[in-house]
């Protein structure tokens, strides 16, 4: 891998917003369902799934759990 394609690897992965890297520590670090997942921020699998895509935006109290569950797994914030 060359240092370009690196480079715009990185500026991919930070330009996620919080629900997508709620996503990618659901699918690739814990490996849970979005059931269950939904469960560990505290909202029903529907304004989850709704969430994930992009059919809604979760309020601000939502947001501060999905920012602590993140920093759980030293998930950089995007904000």
């Amino acid at each position: 891998m060359t240092s370009n394609a690196f480079h715009v690897k990185v500026i991919l992965v930070t330009n996620m917003n919080p629900i997508q890297e709620l996503e990618e520590v659901r699918k690739n670090k814990l490996g849970i369902s979005k059931e269950d997942m939904a469960h560990e921020i505290g909202v029903t699998m529907r304004t989850y799934v709704r969430w994930s895509n992009g059919e809604g935006k979760p309020n601000f109290d939502s947001m501060q759990k999905i920012q602590e569950f993140l920093n759980q797994y030293k998930v950089p914030s995007s904000k």
